[in-house]
């Protein structure tokens, strides 16, 4: 197929789905029977467990087995209650916990292959409600949020209560790392870090938790991510890595003053996540570069199990280093979660339209007649250089089963 450009024509009309529910159940399945279909190259959290990459994402949840290197994939149609994720963590008995957007929590057995779900957060009606990680010690699980932190009991499924008011940073903040070291709990939040002792009856009073900011050498206040590595406390900020000393913190002057967006401990070696580049330092100190650049920016940083770094990169799935290389998995699937125009050709082809104002991947394909791996085919300007323009948001249906479909201002491409 090869798309030509005839006229050009703006024509407006917008609707987007974050997952599609794919198309006319009476034709490709039986009535109720429902599959969603979505993008999954957005991974936002990597675990692994049982010989597997459990991958969170912006299109739900796969799992990539190291043993033969199949895909296995969950949405809300296998049981999730929300198909963007934002967390993932293994406890320690094997199970999947997945956290949304919108509060929602996710447990998948894999042993067993049923869902358990925790819908508290989801339903208590706060306007920010994310959640943004899981810490287990023992029978508790902290839940970081977009409105503090909430200790979960598995043994009574229930819980007991949740800080959002750490010393004098403003309430109800989002935690963006939390872990527990020698002792005492520690946040990574935009004001700043905290920390408290665990042994501390209240936790949930203000004045138990002590913080550190700029004042305390922070280098910026935003901190994004938190670690223990070799002894030491170590907070990823907007301006750089710092390790704490004492009472105060230290620049690791390596890295400079770039954002440090994500942390990992991985065998004996920290890793720190700058944009599109990955970095490690060891025991000793001495900072290397881990590979080339990637395409895009790191959302995640996770390992293999066995002491191999697996990143989660914008757009391109889950990321491999091999030798010099890095090589990607994601399974198969529409270019992006948007979807603004459908239509079925004659063939029984669903061709879509993906989006407007520089938000567009082109236009996707799926073919229900093909292996269930290579179902979809998108189409964009990396794939097909004559599209000129990846905002597609229009199709429709010509003579001689053509098709054609229409940019946001460049045209019109025909697919005969």
């Amino acid at each position: 197929m090869k798309p030509g450009f005839l006229f050009r024509g703006c024509i407006y009309r917008l609707f987007s789905l974050i997952a599609l529910l794919l198309f006319l159940s009476n034709v490709y399945a039986g009535i109720g029977e429902w599959k969603s279909y979505t993008d999954m190259k957005g991974v936002v959290g990597i675990v692994a467990a049982e010989n597997a990459l459990w991958a969170a994402t912006r299109g739900g949840l796969f799992r990539f087995s190291l043993s033969d290197s199949s895909l296995s994939t969950f949405t809300n149609s296998e049981g999730l209650t929300s198909n963007n994720l934002t967390a993932i963590a293994v406890d320690n008995a094997a199970r999947i916990y997945v956290g949304a957007s919108n509060g929602a929590i996710d447990i998948y057995d894999p042993k067993s292959n049923k869902w358990e779900h925790i819908l508290d957060i989801l339903l208590s009606g706060k306007i920010r409600r994310g959640i943004t990680g899981f810490y287990q010690q023992s029978d508790s699980i902290f839940i970081s949020s977009d409105f503090g932190v909430s200790l979960y009991l598995q043994s009574r499924s229930e819980f007991r209560e949740t800080y959002s008011k750490f010393g004098s940073f403003p309430s109800s903040i989002r935690v963006n790392g939390l872990i527990i070291a020698s002792g005492r709990i520690w946040v990574a939040t935009p004001s700043g870090v905290a920390s408290a002792d665990l042994q501390n009856l209240n936790l949930l009073a203000p004045s138990a938790w002590t913080t550190y900011t700029l004042s305390n050498g922070l280098p910026s206040n935003n901190a994004n991510a938190i670690v223990f590595f070799n002894g030491t406390i170590y907070v990823g900020t907007d301006a750089g890595l710092a390790k704490l000393v004492q009472s105060s913190w230290q620049l690791e002057a390596a890295l400079g003053a770039r954002q440090i967006s994500r942390l990992a401990v991985i065998g004996n070696r920290l890793y720190a996540a700058v944009d599109n580049e990955l970095y490690s330092v060891g025991t000793d100190g001495v900072v290397s570069l881990v590979g080339p650049r990637l395409p895009a920016s790191i959302n995640t940083l996770g390992s293999d199990g066995s002491g191999a770094v697996v990143l989660g990169v914008e757009g391109n799935g889950m990321g491999f280093l091999k030798g010099s290389t890095w090589s990607f998995k994601y399974p198969n699937g529409p270019a992006s979660n948007l979807f603004i125009s459908l239509k079925v050709d004659l063939s029984g082809i669903l061709y879509a339209a993906s989006g407007i104002n520089n938000r567009g991947k082109g236009f996707y394909t799926f073919d229900v007649s093909v292996p269930s791996g290579r179902q979809w085919t998108n189409y964009s300007v990396s794939t097909h250089p004559e599209l000129i323009f990846n905002d597609y948001y229009k199709v429709s249906l010509g003579t001689n089963n053509s098709k054609w479909i229409s940019s946001w201002g460049r045209g019109v491409a025909r697919v005969d």
